[in-house]
């Protein structure tokens, strides 16, 4: 049985892991703060410590700073901040605590970290793509399993830069209000366009754009040093002003037959979602009979570990051996039937690279 783990080892894991704080200098620098003085977390509480707990307590931080005015800002370039890390910064953030440490643990008592960064829209489009020409002329509707704030649901707004890494990113702005880009690796993807005739988003936790508290979380828990995510995140909101998204707030489980039910039958539905599977280790085998149980044609697409959804359609083994695969995976479901399973790539999780090399399934019947 694995055991709770303490502040200090949870802290210490943040500063040291791959996937964690390690691309932020300024959050290893607190991490290992807070690892050698616990104190530095009272905002958390006295509960059991979770591996979620340095991300939220960081993200409360920067909330309390983006309303109070702190000289702990002068370190985040997300907030106007030049200073590098120092001795000066572990000061701020322990002044900060000190100061504001009520509100900080209401926020922490309350809140999770959230995130919904648009550059996974650049992972996602070529599948989109590849779906509206198998639409053969019918308009999508996108219904998007765990939308945050519904950034990913307006992949026709972003425009895309895919660069091999030889010359890395053209520095090339279309007319949209922000430019996606990604490295490719492998062949390049098709970039059909998109008739998008409705956009569905499945949250329990819906992130809205015009609430103020809201959107500052979701700013709030940006790292630092990613002023590019930030601006990605702050022009896909503005976008979402011109954006017409049908909300449907609660377990997507819950929500997915009433939203493919209502999508009129001229239109493609495709179901897709982003690292939304991991967290329901007890439900995400239900997921391919749920959709069958539409009996429609339609179009899933994952972005996900193997394990988690390309392996609840396939017997086949992944085609993917790559360190820490995350596998963008379509099925097609013909009259509520597969009849097609296609490993597209292997992408990045974070959606700074995609590996296109399309591989063809064997389905498993479902349902």
């Amino acid at each position: 049985m694995t055991e709770t783990p303490t502040l200090a080892e949870a802290f210490t894991t943040a500063a040291d892991g791959r996937f964690t704080m390690g691309g932020s200098p300024r959050y290893v620098a607190l991490a290992r703060a807070v690892a050698a003085d616990p104190a530095l977390a009272a905002p958390l509480g006295s509960g059991e410590v979770a591996p979620a707990h340095p991300p939220l307590l960081f993200s409360a931080v920067q909330c309390v700073v983006r309303t109070v005015g702190h000289p702990l800002a002068d370190y985040y370039p997300t907030l106007g901040g030049t200073r590098e890390p120092d001795a000066g910064l572990v000061e701020a953030f322990a002044d900060l605590v000190a100061a504001h440490g009520d509100r900080l643990a209401a926020l922490c008592a309350d809140a999770k970290p959230r995130s919904n960064d648009p550059s996974i829209a650049a992972i996602i489009r070529p599948a989109l793509g590849r779906a509206a020409v198998a639409a053969g002329g019918r308009p999508l509707a996108l219904v998007e399993m765990g939308s945050a704030a519904g950034l990913t649901l307006l992949p026709d707004f972003y425009d895309y830069d895919y660069y091999p890494a030889s010359t890395g990113p053209s520095g090339v702005t279309g007319a949209g209000a922000v430019t996606l880009g990604c490295e490719i690796r492998g062949e390049v993807p098709g970039h059909a366009e998109l008739d998008i005739a409705r956009r569905i988003a499945l949250e329990l936790d819906p992130i809205r754009h015009d609430d103020p508290a809201a959107v500052r979380w979701l700013l709030s828990g940006i790292w630092p040093e990613r002023t590019a995510e930030l601006a990605r995140v702050t022009a896909g909101l503005a976008a979402l002003d011109a954006a017409t998204i049908d909300w449907r707030a609660g377990d997507f489980f819950e929500q997915l037959p009433g939203a493919l039910a209502d999508i009129p039958p001229d239109e493609l539905p495709v179901v897709y979602g982003s690292s939304v599977l991991c967290c329901q280790k007890d439900r995400r085998a239900e997921l391919p009979a749920l959709l069958a149980a539409a009996g429609r044609d339609l179009v899933w697409i994952t972005k996900e570990h193997p394990e988690h959804a390309l392996a609840l359609v396939t017997d086949d083994p992944n085609p993917f051996e790559g360190d820490h695969t995350v596998v963008l995976t379509s099925v097609t479901y013909a009259a509520g039937r597969i009849t097609e399973v296609v490993a597209l790539a292997e992408v990045d999780p974070w959606g700074r690279w995609l590996d296109w090399r399309p591989t063809v399934m064997r389905p498993r019947s479902v349902g």
